[in-house]
């Protein structure tokens, strides 16, 4: 076989994908002609592509010896010192093929990565841009630019440049995009949808446009319009696990979860350590009622960035009897599920061995009633010698918890019997049914939006006789008291206290004497519960994974009732139905005249 037709089969092999057969051809024509510097170059590539760098510099280190004024090699070599960590190197490669090539956007753009990873933003950025201009339709240019700016700049990043960009490059759909991520940032949502559009028409099969204009569309609530955008999104990059990830979450929102789960494993297949997508694909499950199999993928929120974590050097308890041994379980996320999850320690302790729980500090005196804890330790404190340990969320998957199975003997947590009598005497002095209420959960929370409402939803409750409202919600929401403008009333109990600890006290009694308690998703509803006070919770169209699906109780808590949204944030159907029931209660019990 002739060294040139042996060199064509060998580039032919490679380009199908046939590496070995490749590497086999690569290596007759260099047995026959050892200064061949194509064979030494594409075997060095053939390498790099196998992850063998190395090997592959070693290759394309030789081609050059004999072929020094070759762009490609540079480039390549390039190619692999990146892969190798030697970033300085690469970047000198990468310049010295742009002096043989200058009009190169393959090689612009990689140094531009490399001077990004280095922290040489505005370097970077001119390359990405030189390469953008040579090659408009650059896709991975154009994310590389994008990431580039939003960490070079400030979220508040005066826009006129972008503009200015606009006004020079008004057809280069990048200067669009950009601007529109600065308008996202600035939470302009309007005018972030009009420029995403906008860099849409000029490149349709722009990826992270699609992509963001998806999660901006999401933030209004236009979620047939964000599925689609994501949708768009996934068949531009069908490789990218991000836009199958965000495309499930936009049909979680909708409720429909059997194609969010589609969404999130395809996510996991592409990226099997995503925690994100296993999170929410286990939060599926669990919504679904599965728990079975929603615990071990729930158990990812741990690795989720932005989440908290904590590590000890005992390990994680399995499950298995404790024999005399000291467990430490700890509240790993909010009020709510301190107080919810609590439940379990009496459990814990009858595997045989002693309980710490480390609580939010606010909680202690509260959970301090709470059976089955041998030591409380307010969060902060120094805690005592343990053996193994659990964070309380992780409980019901260590103990196997199903929805038949859930421990839900009720009341668990008990008041201060004085304060209660108190505030049973304050709420006798008038015959009325006392209906405590609670709008707002912690803004904060990434649900907040959909859980809370305007406190003037509450006002339909009112407009009967015989109903007293009284107010359980404190901190953030408060201020929407002054607005009521005497239109109706609500009780406001005086001299709350300031210090968290005593206050939570003081809800928890007052939260026992009342005869009802209608609340949003808050801390306020898992206090109810597990004080087994009466409690209606109003719910979102689709709520935490923990109220389930199309049911109006609550396994976890027995004195819970549940009213769902049946329309995507249509409060006033939710709150016409708590009306109509609590005219049905009054009218089996009548005002309450005696404690």
């Amino acid at each position: 076989m002739e060294l040139a037709e042996a060199m064509a089969r060998a580039k032919q092999a490679h380009q199908a994908g046939q590496w070995q057969h490749a590497e086999s051809l690569y290596q007759q024509v260099l047995a026959a002609d050892p200064t061949n510097a194509d064979a030494l170059h594409l075997l060095g590539v053939l390498a790099y592509q196998a992850g063998q760098h190395q090997r592959a510099l070693d290759s394309i280190q030789q081609a050059l010896a004999i072929r020094p004024h070759d762009a490609t090699f540079h480039s390549n070599r390039g190619l692999v010192l990146d892969a190798l960590g030697r970033l300085e190197e690469a970047a000198a490669c990468y310049r010295e093929a742009l002096r043989l090539r200058p009009n190169d956007p393959v090689v612009h753009n990689n140094l531009g990565k490399v001077l990004a990873r280095q922290g040489r933003l505005n370097d970077a950025v001119a390359c990405f841009r030189e390469a953008l201009r040579l090659r408009p339709n650059y896709p991975e240019a154009h994310r590389n630019l994008n990431m580039a700016l939003q960490k070079q700049e400030p979220p508040s990043g005066d826009l006129a440049r972008y503009h200015e960009a606009i006004r020079l490059l008004p057809g280069a759909p990048e200067a669009h995009y950009n601007l529109a991520l600065a308008l996202q940032r600035q939470d302009r949502l309007d005018e972030a949808v009009a420029s995403y559009r906008q860099a849409i028409r000029l490149c349709p099969d722009y990826h992270r446009a699609h992509h963001n204009l998806g999660h901006v569309l999401q933030r209004q609530d236009r979620l047939d319009e964000a599925v689609a955008c994501f949708r768009e999104a996934v068949r531009c990059g069908p490789d990218s696990a991000e836009s199958h990830y965000n495309l499930g979450n936009a049909y979680h929102c909708q409720g429909h979860l059997d194609e969010a789960m589609a969404c999130y494993r395809e996510a996991i297949r592409l990226r099997p350590d995503y925690p994100e997508a296993h999170h929410n694909l286990g939060q599926c499950w669990l919504l679904l009622g599965q728990f079975e199999r929603g615990w071990a993928e729930y158990e990812w929120h741990g690795r989720c960035p932005g989440i908290p974590t904590r590590t000890f050097r005992q390990p994680l308890w399995d499950g298995t009897p404790l024999g005399g041994r000291t467990i430490l379980l700890y509240a790993d996320q909010g009020l709510g599920d301190n107080l919810q999850f609590a439940r379990y320690a009496p459990l814990v302790q009858q595997r045989g061995g002693t309980v710490i729980m480390e609580c939010l500090p606010a909680l202690a005196p509260l959970l301090a009633t709470c059976p089955g804890i041998d030591r409380l330790v307010p969060r902060g404190s120094p805690l005592p010698e343990f053996a193994v340990q659990a964070p309380m969320l992780s409980l019901p998957g260590i103990l196997r918890t199903t929805v038949n199975t859930i421990p839900a003997a009720v009341p668990y947590l008990h008041p201060d019997p004085q304060r209660r009598r108190r505030w049973q005497q304050v709420l006798q002095e008038t015959p009325t049914f006392n209906v405590g209420i609670a709008w707002q959960g912690r803004p904060t929370h990434g649900q907040d939006r959909q859980r809370s409402v305007a406190l003037e939803q509450f006002g339909a409750l009112a407009e009967g006789t015989g109903v007293r409202l009284v107010r359980l919600q404190r901190g953030p929401g408060s201020e929407q008291l002054a607005r009521l403008d005497g239109r109706w009333a609500v009780f406001d109990p005086p001299d709350w206290p300031e210090d968290p600890a005593e206050a939570w006290l003081e809800s928890a009694a007052l939260v026992s004497a009342l005869d009802l308690v209608v609340t949003v998703d808050t801390s306020v509803a898992h206090l109810a519960g597990a004080l087994a006070t009466p409690v209606w919770v109003a719910l979102p169209f689709l709520p935490d994974w923990r109220w389930l699906l199309q049911r109006d109780d609550s396994p976890w808590y027995p004195s819970m009732r549940l009213f769902r949204q049946e329309h995507r944030g249509d409060w006033s159907g939710v709150f016409a139905r708590i009306r109509e029931a609590l005219r049905h209660r009054l009218g089996e019990s009548g005002p309450r005249t005696g404690g």
